[in-house]
């Protein structure tokens, strides 16, 4: 088991903090990017963020994993909120 940087912010977006759940998941659409697609091939990640508010920063970049050819991507967080 390694870390490795696997995805890559290529949207200057606007910081998360004072947006709705449907600005947040605008957003962060399309705002990553894999780095390097071979690498994840097949492979199992785990994802992590700090804090998770609606989930659609982790969603967005799960899904690029996992359309980069991810065999699994498993989230974690170090803090929760909600926010409807």
């Amino acid at each position: 088991m390694a870390y490795l940087e696997t995805l890559l912010k290529i949207k200057n977006n606007q910081k998360q903090r004072n947006l709705s759940a449907n600005q947040r998941y605008l957003n962060v659409k399309r705002a990553y990017s894999c780095l390097n697609s071979a690498m994840i091939k097949d492979k199992t990640i785990l994802l992590c963020d700090d804090i998770i508010t609606t989930g659609s920063t982790l969603s967005e970049c799960a899904d690029i994993l996992i359309h980069a050819g991810a065999a699994n991507v498993f989230c974690v967080t170090l803090a929760s909120t909600l926010l409807d």
